[in-house]
């Protein structure tokens, strides 16, 4: 009995550990990762069975059962890379999981295997067989859909660990012989009406994503506009040069047969002045970050915000494009937003781009008002969603790095830093 019980508990460890590796990203290598979880889940299978063992009693279960939640606990938010709310949301939705397959299991092995043991860890097992199967294709369409939630996670959170705790009741009652098998199967039923609430949910996180695409793909969109306003520009400075050629030679012309090569050169060196002043200036050797910076370096001074900027990046930078566009796109758009609604006089961004070792580091300031307020660390994003800063946030963790917000009452400062793939 002991030895079903030992290969029971670590069984159920085994899968936990194979079940948040699979919904959570490590922040370990993968061997690692697998080495802690494994030795974690032999501690807790050990510490479990000496207290059920010497402490066969209901205290003894709720005694185990607090300390392996404990430890399990503890071992996510060391292995995990993800924001810590997303972390927790993601724990507490696993342990809700596992409570009602843990549940389920008492209840088939109790009606009609006669309590067998063994029967209860096939049963179980193969359910939570299930459940990391089924977190395969889960994490990444909520990791995805995740990113749109900006705000709520508290009182998501909240609620999970309400569930979690009622769940646990439920759990260690039954396995104390509390339930029989008509009131197993009105707690069964409970259970499908609170995965029911869960998909309303999800459905709804859906739709938050759906909404903040939405603006994401708007804001390209009025990026490449702005691009496509910039060429019509340029092709109509194009045009006036050509037209303007011709009385250029003509003057040249009449320079030359009149015999006056001072004035001559003087008037090249006036036409060199000219043509330097309205060449178009190239801002760093990336294009998709060059044609940021110009299109909104156009805006800023169509808006009376002056701009200085120090960028020094190669062609190929090993970040995609949509992703550059997606970061500094965003940052500018709030730069310039940010000055716009700062009420200063003479309003300027200052923006650094460049490389720091392996990382692309960048550094956006504006002026801004004096009550910015910070929720969670973050600013309010120029787009009231708060898609903007959420964009940002995405993208700037593809790549494992890092943002950092701060405002002194003067000057709104954004800092970037991207690990270079």
């Amino acid at each position: 009995m002991l030895q079903a019980r030992f290969w029971g508990v670590i069984c159920i460890f085994i899968f936990h550990v194979a079940a948040m590796m699979i919904m959570l990203p490590s922040r370990h290598k993968p061997s690692k990762t697998a080495a802690v979880g494994g030795g974690i889940s032999i501690l807790c299978t050990l510490l479990c069975i000496a207290i059920v063992r010497f402490s066969p009693d209901f205290m003894g279960l709720l005694t185990g059962f607090l300390l392996s939640v404990g430890m399990f606990t503890i071992l996510v938010f060391v292995i995990s890379r993800e924001r810590a709310a997303k972390t927790l949301f993601m724990l507490l939705l696993y342990m809700q999981v596992f409570l009602v397959a843990l549940f389920a299991s008492g209840y088939f092995a109790t009606h009609y295997f006669e309590s067998n043991e063994y029967a209860v860890i096939v049963i179980r097992s193969v359910l939570q067989f299930c459940i990391v199967a089924a977190c395969i294709p889960f994490r990444k369409r909520f990791s995805v859909v995740s990113e749109g939630i900006t705000e709520g996670w508290r009182a998501l959170n909240l609620l999970s660990l309400l569930l979690v705790s009622y769940l646990s009741i439920l759990v260690l009652h039954d396995y104390a012989g509390g339930f029989d098998k008509e009131e197993s199967v009105a707690v069964l039923l409970l259970m499908l009406v609170l995965a029911a609430v869960y998909w309303v949910y999800f459905q709804s996180f859906h739709y938050m994503y759906t909404a903040a695409n939405a603006a994401q793909i708007q804001m390209q969109s009025e990026f490449l506009m702005k691009r496509v306003e910039s060429m019509q520009e340029a092709i109509e400075q194009t045009r006036r040069v050509r037209h303007d050629v011709r009385h250029h030679n003509l003057n040249i012309a009449e320079y030359v047969r009149k015999g006056e090569p001072d004035a001559l050169l003087r008037y090249l060196d006036e036409y060199e002045q000219d043509a330097e002043r309205q060449r178009p200036v190239r801002l760093c050797e990336n294009i998709v970050v060059d044609n940021i910076l110009t299109a909104y370096a156009r805006k800023a001074d169509k808006e009376g915000i002056a701009i200085h900027f120090d960028a020094s990046l190669e062609k190929d930078i090993g970040i995609r494009d949509i992703d550059l566009v997606s970061i500094l796109a965003n940052s500018m758009e709030n730069a310039i937003h940010g000055c716009a609604g700062s009420g200063k006089p003479k309003p300027e961004i200052d923006v650094f781009i460049g490389h720091k070792a392996n990382k692309l580091a960048m550094k956006i300031s504006n002026s801004c008002r004096e009550d910015i307020s910070f929720e969670n660390g973050l600013p309010p994003s120029a787009d009231r969603e708060g898609v903007g800063i959420s964009s940002i946030r995405h993208s700037v963790e593809l790549y494992g790095g890092e943002t950092d917000f701060q405002a002194d009452g003067e000057t709104f400062t954004c800092r970037i830093l991207l690990k270079l793939l």
